[in-house]
Parts: structure tokens; C-alpha cells; sequence
């Protein structure tokens, strides 16, 4: 994988970070997908969108 592609990955996950902040937390969120995100421990600001596991 190029620089490119991966600078594309990281710029997705940081909008869809984005957007899940602003959801209310009362509400009912179901985001469903392939998105073939990295698994690890790095996943710092992405938690909520992106598992350890």
C-alpha cells in the first residue's frame, strides 16, 4: 500500500470520528460496513470507532 492510500484511510476514519462525535449519545447508532480498518493498539482518537481486536 502506498502513502497515498493510507493518507486517504487515515483522513476517512478522522471524518467518521468526526461525525460519530456530534451523533447525541442517547441516540441508536448503527454503522455497518466493510471498512477494512486496521486492528492494534493504535487507535488512539479512533476509539469509539476503530477495536483493539
Amino acid at each position: 500500500m502506498d502513502d497515498a492510500e493510507e493518507e486517504d484511510k487515515d483522513a476517512f476514519f478522522d471524518s467518521l470520528q468526526t461525525v460519530l462525535e456530534d451523533i447525541a449519545q442517547h441516540d441508536v447508532l448503527m454503522l455497518l460496513g466493510d471498512f477494512n480498518a486496521k486492528v492494534g493498539c493504535e487507535n488512539e482518537d479512533r476509539e469509539r470507532t476503530m477495536g483493539r481486536h
